[in-house]
């Protein structure tokens, strides 16, 4: 598995991933792809880190830029 950060069109994909591992009746699809998008946190797709591998999206972390 390779680790790289996200491109905007992968977004979906990265999104089930997400929802496969945290699933939440009140996280629909389209809530997560928003929320992985512009995050409340700051960022987008150049804050979510992918795992990839010859098989698609495996793996998927915000990391996000907080201050203090």
């Amino acid at each position: 598995m390779n680790y790289r950060f996200a491109r905007p069109d992968e977004i979906p994909a990265a999104a089930r991933v997400v929802a496969h591992s945290f699933p939440s009746p009140g996280r629909t699809h389209d809530w997560l792809e928003d929320h992985l998008r512009a995050p409340v946190f700051g960022g987008g797709p150049e804050t979510l880190l992918l795992g990839v591998d010859d098989s698609g999206i495996g793996a998927a972390c915000q990391l996000h830029p907080l201050r203090q």
